[in-house]
């Protein structure tokens, strides 16, 4: 075969897709010689049994299989890495070293491969660099193995399947068979385990948030089919590694269980704890431990306020952006603790389509956590972000619509604000897969769809879940195809009313039984406020001034100890009846038991504890201390001011805590606050007034 053939066949199989004349730009000879060289290498192939190249009007199409790119290279005698990218090389080479019993020698790997001795030195060069982001070793002194933590080594394969694979792909068996990628993680993964974890994934989300969302439902898979290969090779979780997890006998536990008996597996007691304390983390449940509830809020009102002051939009005033960037990083923050790295199918496009955004919300994280937040992660806040930047900017629309998205709630809501912001658009509902049926009840004139399904007979427009200019001159061709006719939408306007808000949330919370979420205020509000009705909210989430009276603020008070610290700062909310002593109580248990985690900046701590410890209305002290006093925060001690909260729902707090939060950063207020002598001067200069 001519050498140019071969670089053609490189070509191809590097792109997969390439049209007749950009090859013969690329190599230099007439669009006739390519055809000419197709079919030669096609003879070749033809005889070798081998998938031949397609062209369809000048589009040629190649692809082989790992084996077949192996059967090729023999035929030709050249190395197999001429056609085999070497992401792929790596991949292989790692899949093979995890295989147990046994163990494979380098020369074996080469050998299979194909590939010549300084191309496998080099890869097992790439292949330890990669593994030492894990804390793992290569050890090939008798056969290559990779050594380190078992968590360690879970979180690996997790990566290094993500970077490789769309695992989107691997919940529809008729994509089981793919590219030389997809086959050497199935091989590995095995597709009978597939078949059953993808079956309880879907049981596991069914119902709940992320009920009929592909790229979640194939998370969980994988993650249960790594679990499921490493514990049956007899790879238990380190003791060094195991928490005390204290799960109950969940659904997912139960889940878990069948998967065990129909695999014909056992997995010891606390192996089945760690797995359904992950698996609970990217359902989104909240963590309902103490520490990591005030960690998530906190965090979330740092980033909310970073984001505003460094991109000059108000972030601030959403409390939907709130709760929502609230529960995922509360999510977030438990995947840090048991290094678990999510994926993102949509990263690298929010990486171009929002890179302003991607861009500071990574430097947030660099900048002020100063841990390592996976790319994933920081892609899925930048939805969140997003979302609100494009709906700050929409404009009424006149088509009414609805979006069906089979990527989360958040990409959809960013979808809906994109088109209402490039188009005259109104989306009237977002909605997952799950909630097709709910079409035909709303009165809208089509759907914008991110997945082929059929929504007949009400028109419909498949586009990307984040659209570029050409997509919306393709909808626009839509509409005026399908004569979809505009509407004109005068406001509903209504007698105003005032007090509404605090009586709806209360009824709703006795009707319910549960507590009204910031998320739920907030839009119970913006349908208030679209009916021109006035309220008063601060009725509901009063301010910092509205709580703080002069018979709640203390100056220098003496206490020897954390403990009576707390004590002392709370007696102006036990006179005002506003907590009991058993509040008080839990909140010295908490700090025992969590750490210090009340210390929230430099020279302040935040007490409280939960509503149900003996909350009898949302209230707030502040005192400074006589002498500071060390928590055990070694970052953040010694404190000098110590406000005590009690909450008593979600949301009613949330104006406090920002007021609180925004001194974090005021070292130098802090500072000032605790030279004061006289509350008078302490509340002018913590409130900015006298009042």
């Amino acid at each position: 075969m001519k050498d140019r053939q071969l670089l053609l066949i490189n070509k191809l199989l590097s792109q997969g897709k390439l049209a007749i004349g950009e090859l013969s730009h690329i190599l230099t000879v007439s669009s006739r010689t390519i055809r000419n060289d197709v079919t030669e290498i096609n003879q070749t192939l033809g005889d070798l049994a081998l998938a031949q190249i397609t062209n369809n009007r000048g589009q040629l199409t190649f692809h082989l299989s790992l084996k077949e790119k192996q059967t090729l290279a023999r035929y030709l005698a050249i190395g197999a890495d001429s056609f085999l990218d070497p992401k792929k090389r790596q991949l292989d080479i790692i899949i093979s070293f995890l295989q147990a019993p046994k163990q494979v020698k380098i020369y074996e790997e080469q050998e299979k491969l194909q590939v010549s001795k300084s191309t496998m030195a080099k890869d097992i060069r790439q292949v330890r660099r990669f593994l030492a982001k894990y804390s793992l070793i290569l050890n090939t002194q008798q056969g290559a193995e990779i050594i380190g933590a078992e968590r360690n080594i879970r979180t690996m394969i997790q990566q290094l399947i993500v970077e490789n694979v769309d695992i989107s792909r691997l919940v529809e068996k008729k994509n089981f068979k793919g590219s030389d990628s997809y086959e050497i993680v199935i091989a590995y993964l095995k597709p009978q385990v597939l078949q059953q974890t993808n079956k309880t994934a879907q049981k596991l989300i069914h119902g709940g948030r992320y009920d009929g969302i592909s790229a979640r439902q194939a998370q969980i898979s994988v993650l249960m089919a790594i679990w499921i290969r490493r514990i049956s090779e007899k790879h238990y979780l380190d003791d060094g590694q195991v928490s005390n997890w204290e799960v109950a006998n969940t659904k997912i536990r139960a889940e878990l269980k069948k998967l065990l008996q129909k695999l014909n597996l056992t997995a010891p007691e606390n192996e089945q704890s760690y797995m359904t304390f992950i698996i609970k983390t990217f359902l989104g449940e909240k963590e309902v431990r103490l520490d990591k509830w005030n960690q998530s809020e906190l965090l979330t009102l740092r980033l909310i306020d970073y984001m505003s002051a460094v991109e000059k939009i108000n972030y601030r005033d959403s409390e939907q952006l709130y709760e929502q960037l609230n529960s995922h990083i509360s999510a977030f923050l438990q995947r840090q603790e048991d290094h678990i790295e999510i994926f993102n199918p949509l990263t690298a496009v929010l990486k171009t389509n929002y890179a302003a955004i991607y861009h500071d919300v990574s430097a947030f994280f660099t900048k002020q956590y100063h841990q390592k937040v996976s790319e994933g992660e920081r892609a899925y806040i930048t939805v969140y972000f997003s979302t609100y930047y494009e709906e700050s900017s929409k404009e009424k629309g006149f088509y009414r619509v609805a979006v069906l998205c089979n990527y989360g709630e958040a990409t959809g809501q960013l979808l809906a604000a994109n088109l209402a912001r490039n188009m005259n658009i109104e989306v009237v509902a977002v909605l997952g897969t799950q909630d097709i049926n709910s079409l035909k009840r709303l009165k809208i004139d089509f759907v914008v769809k991110t997945i082929a399904k059929s929504t007949a007979p009400i028109p419909s427009f498949k586009m990307s879940p984040l659209p570029m200019q050409g997509d919306y001159a393709k909808l626009r061709s839509f509409i005026a195809e399908a004569d979809i006719k505009k509407h004109h939408q005068p406001l509903n306007k209504q007698d105003s009313g005032r007090n509404l808000l605090k009586d709806i949330v209360s009824l709703v919370e006795t009707q319910t039984g549960h507590a009204v979420s910031a998320g739920v205020v907030d839009q119970i509000i913006s349908i208030l406020a679209a009916h021109q009705i006035d309220i008063k909210e601060r009725e509901v989430k009063p301010l910092l001034r509205d709580l703080l009276t002069d018979d709640k603020i203390q100056i220098k008070i003496e206490a020897n100890n954390w403990r009576e610290a707390i004590e002392k700062a709370s007696q102006p909310l036990l006179a005002n009846r506003s907590i009991n002593s058993q509040y008080v109580t839990a909140m010295e248990d908490s700090v025992a038991k969590f750490g210090p985690y009340i210390v929230i900046g430099p020279g302040i701590a935040l007490a409280h504890a939960r509503p149900e410890d003996g909350v009898a209305k949302l209230d707030v002290s502040v005192a400074s201390l006589a002498k500071p006093i060390n928590f055990g925060n070694k970052a953040n001690d010694p404190v000098k001011i110590i406000f005590v909260l009690s909450a008593i729902d979600s949301y009613s707090h949330l104006n406090v805590l920002k007021a609180i939060v925004n001194l974090i950063n005021k070292p130098n207020k802090i500072s000032e606050l605790f030279a004061q002598d006289n509350p008078a001067d302490f509340k002018k200069i913590l409130l900015g007034t006298t009042k």
